[in-house]
């Protein structure tokens, strides 16, 4: 299972797709997962560039939900990951 929470486009026409997703090949626990895909020079041909899980236990929660380039190409996402604890945590990756 998958969720898209935003799409954005680099300046080499690279499109990204984030949000989160679980299931075999991507996470082994029960939870959801950060995900970035990217479908390069818009191929239609579609790879996971960035799985990140901050806390991996079943039930754990990440999720990218924003996602913005700069001009010289650098893609950054923003999201938050659930610790131990279920506590909240802001995360921002550069892909």
């Amino acid at each position: 299972m998958a969720i898209a929470n935003g799409v954005g486009v680099d300046s080499g026409g690279n499109v990204f797709v984030i949000g989160r997703a679980r299931g075999q090949g991507f996470t082994t626990v029960a939870g959801y997962g950060w995900c970035v895909r990217r479908s390069a020079g818009r191929s239609g041909t579609w790879q996971t560039v960035d799985a990140f899980q901050y806390f991996s236990q079943p039930y754990a929660l990440s999720e990218a939900q924003a996602v913005i380039s700069d001009a010289t190409g650098h893609v950054f996402v923003a999201g938050y990951g659930k610790d131990a604890n279920n506590i909240a945590h802001w995360i921002v990756r550069k892909n």
